[in-house]
């Protein structure tokens, strides 16, 4: 999952203001008024497949990731790490949550 952050009209604010876009492989599903934080729903097909690969992928390159964040900055890295490591299962259980609030709204829908 991508978060982007791009320049919209908001019919709520009447104007041009940031808005966090929520976008999966080419699939935009949610926009976010940053100034008045109206949500507003894009796609109304939940694309399930490209969620699950989204997940994996990511999953599955950490370990490089991490490794690339140390060879850039060794000593901020280790400094960072053990509190990521503590707080990363909450982080992925949120992520999991919130799609899978996604794909009950679609279920319900």
């Amino acid at each position: 999952m991508k978060k982007i952050e791009v320049e919209l009209f908001c019919p709520q604010c009447l104007e041009n203001t940031v808005h966090r876009a929520t976008c999966v492989g080419d699939f935009l599903l949610t926009l976010e008024c940053s100034n008045c934080g109206k949500k507003t729903r894009v796609s109304r097909r939940v694309p399930v497949k490209e969620l699950t690969q989204d997940f994996l992928e990511r999953l599955m390159t950490k370990p490089l990731r991490i490794t690339e964040e140390l060879r850039r900055s060794p000593h901020k890295t280790l400094l960072s790490l053990p509190r990521r490591a503590i707080t990363k299962p909450l982080r992925l259980m949120q992520e999991v949550m919130d799609d899978l609030g996604l794909l009950g709204r679609e279920r319900k829908s």
